[in-house]
């Protein structure tokens, strides 16, 4: 999809859901006042026509009937009303990832080195929140920034990408802005969740030696404090342009050592736990046996 029709074709349904409200909001109004007319008429008869008695009974009994399927209306109308939000909710975030996997595509083209790596890390990360028991909100949105997490490599030049040796300290300046710069251009993207701020903080560490802002601890969003750990391990296990791939092993080797002084112990402990007990392995690399003592 894309160009001015597939846009179009995006925002529809949120033009349909005022729509149909609007109308729905009429048929409660007119409904009102076709009742109302109804009444006037048939009390206008039962006055002229009928005893005193008799006319009590059926007016009473009127009203009822009349308040009832007017109440039958109102429910009515609000049960298909919030089936419409539903759907809308369900296509607004089709939307949102669709966007994030454009994004994703992008910087994958400029650097095929870390080819996948985000999808990769989108996997452990979901994962990792849902054996911590998160809210499928929450998980959601460890998914959706793990998804575009490095999309702010975007303003890092190819040359630094791709670079086989070690990094000067002046290139390694230049790949610590990504998390700022990714965070600004996911802040253009109206997401439910604090998507923006769990890519800024992915590289945080608890002791605050981490990256952009130096932020410790308790100042650290829980879903970034997934989102780190699981982007360690995944880039540990892989290949990178200046070295071959670790493995899982050593990658759980690795945050097993720092667990409580650069990452969150209830994460490292859930991430462990997952290749532990072989609930979880990347798609692309074969089970492994993982001893890893306590």
């Amino acid at each position: 999809m894309g160009g001015r029709s597939a846009w179009k074709n995006r925002v529809a349904p949120k033009s349909t859901v005022s729509s149909r409200t609007s109308i729905r909001r009429l048929s409660v109004m007119f409904a009102g006042a076709l009742f109302l007319c109804a009444l006037i008429i048939v009390h206008f008869f039962m006055f002229t026509f009928m005893p005193s008695l008799t006319r009590m009974l059926l007016s009473f009994f009127l009203w009822l009937l009349v308040v009832s399927a007017y109440a039958f209306h109102l429910l009515s109308l609000w049960g298909r009303e919030q089936q419409l939000m539903r759907e809308h909710s369900q296509e607004m975030r089709r939307v949102l990832f669709e966007t994030v996997e454009s994004l994703v595509a992008v910087l994958e083209v400029r650097d095929p080195y870390t080819g996948g790596h985000q999808r990769r890390v989108a996997k452990l990360a979901r994962a990792i929140a849902e054996n911590m028991g998160l809210s499928e909100d929450r998980i959601e949105g460890v998914v959706l920034a793990a998804t575009i997490h490095d999309v702010g490599k975007v303003r890092v030049p190819p040359s630094i990408l791709t670079k086989r040796g070690r990094l000067t300290e002046e290139e390694y300046e230049v790949i610590k802005t990504h998390p700022e710069v990714g965070a600004e251009i996911v802040g253009g993207v109206e997401f439910p969740m604090p998507v923006a701020e769990i890519v800024r903080q992915h590289h945080e560490r608890l002791n605050g030696s981490g990256y952009s802002e130096g932020l410790t601890r308790d100042d650290i969003l829980l879903e970034a404090k997934i989102l780190s750990v699981a982007d360690c391990v995944e880039a540990m296990a892989s290949d990178r342009p200046y070295r071959r791939a670790l493995g899982i092993d050593k990658a759980l080797e690795e945050i097993s050592a720092k667990k409580g002084e650069l990452y969150d112990p209830d994460v490292v402990d859930s991430c462990s736990a997952l290749f532990k007990d072989k609930k979880f392995i990347f798609e692309d690399q074969p089970p492994v046996k993982i001893v890893i003592e306590e």
